[in-house]
């Protein structure tokens, strides 16, 4: 649609939708939330594109940085969960230990449970991955970080997202690990995107 608009083209506007039944939340709430007493819960997937291959990706803000995330998030009276492939338990494991309250998901739930999952909540912070594509189209609040890769072209379709990047002169570079010193997802402090999770989850 943008490249006909850019050529004066009319094109109708669309929404990404994932689809799921009423069944799935139903069920996913009776596994999942019933034993961790969840109600009220946010979403934090630190996953990336590489991680199941055990390697660090650009798309991957920094694990200690989730984990503080996740403390300050607990601090504002936020019960925390997360989601992810198995090839993010470490990730996982690290902020779980820092933080033992976090119920932590990961490697457990099937795609379809962890779309459920993110539907009942109140927020999702993911890298850019495909769970971050999911947040935007169940049209839930999501803070989607974004490091290598480039927002303009693959940002989550959705009306309740707000991207947090750092302007620096090497990114997007669109490189799966970085040559140099990582500064596009370094420089992403965790008070950016703690704001940001404030402030869309007020607005929503």
């Amino acid at each position: 649609c943008d490249l006909l608009k850019g050529q004066g083209i009319f094109c109708l506007d669309f929404k990404l939708e994932f689809p799921g039944a009423q069944t799935d939340l139903v069920a996913a709430s009776e596994k999942y939330l019933r034993p961790y007493d969840l109600k009220e819960y946010v979403v934090l997937a630190p996953g990336g594109g590489l991680e199941a291959e055990g390697e660090k990706d650009n798309r991957s803000w920094p694990g200690g940085h989730f984990a503080a995330l996740a403390g300050l998030l607990i601090q504002d009276g936020q019960r925390v969960m997360l989601l992810g492939g198995a090839g993010d338990a470490g990730v996982a494991a690290a902020i779980k230990a820092a933080h033992p309250a976090v119920a932590d998901l990961t490697g457990r739930a099937t795609l379809a449970e962890m779309a459920a999952l993110m539907k009942m909540s109140r927020l999702a912070v993911c890298n850019d991955s495909g769970l971050m594509h999911i947040a935007g189209a169940l049209n839930i609040p999501t803070v989607a970080i974004f490091g290598s890769t480039n927002p303009v072209t693959t940002s989550p379709i959705g009306e309740k997202i707000i991207v947090v990047r750092e302007e620096v002169s090497c990114s997007p570079c669109l490189k799966e690990t970085c040559p140099t010193d990582f500064r596009c997802m370094n420089l992403i402090t965790v008070d950016d995107v703690f704001s940001a999770a404030q402030n869309i989850m007020k607005r929503s």
